[in-house]
């Protein structure tokens, strides 16, 4: 493979991540409530939280506010969804959509420009930054453009078996969502 097709190849992985999780947020929205928490922890834990539950696997045994300090809470997270994918316990998801979420949860090292402190993170919590800019809001709601865009364009680009799966992460992480809102206040 080339230099060129592997960057298209990458940059097409980067945008899949980042339209799943739009879509996935989208699918979230009810008609009583549509906002988010803008805190990216709650994000990643309602995200895992919601495709586990959707699998039919062990939901709920890991979240940010229970989460023990002593431990890295990405790694924690990472290693729940990712043990708990394995099982394939109800249902197994689409490969592209378990990949891309598995991806988009997998930590990876960061080490701040020459400073001398080391963390984990991962890129749910860079594209949701990038999706929700950092603002003194405690929630988010999904802009129209976006909801429109995802519709009209991502949704119908995919096969059923991937809508599904949207469709039924986003519903299953919404009693997550209105969990960590309550906990907001």
């Amino acid at each position: 493979m080339d230099e060129q097709s592997y960057l298209k190849d990458e940059r097409e992985e980067k945008e899949y991540k980042r339209h799943l999780l739009e879509a996935i947020l989208v699918a979230s929205i009810t008609e009583s409530s549509s906002k988010t928490p803008t805190i990216k922890e709650f994000i990643l834990s309602e995200i895992v939280n919601g495709t586990i539950e959707y699998i039919g696997g062990r939901f709920g045994k890991k979240d940010y506010q229970s989460h023990d300090y002593n431990s890295i809470f990405v790694v924690d997270m990472f290693k729940y969804l990712n043990s708990e994918m394995k099982l394939r316990t109800k249902r197994t998801l689409d490969t592209k959509v378990a990949t891309a979420l598995k991806e988009l949860c997998r930590t990876h090292p960061v080490n701040p420009g020459g400073i001398d402190i080391h963390y984990r993170t991962v890129d749910l919590y860079d594209i949701f930054e990038d999706i929700c800019p950092i603002s003194p809001q405690s929630t988010f709601t999904p802009p129209y453009e976006m909801l429109i865009r995802i519709q009209k364009e991502f949704l119908p680009s995919l096969s059923p078996a991937e809508k599904n799966d949207i469709e039924g992460i986003g519903k299953a992480m919404r009693k997550y969502i209105d969990n960590d809102l309550a906990f907001l206040g």
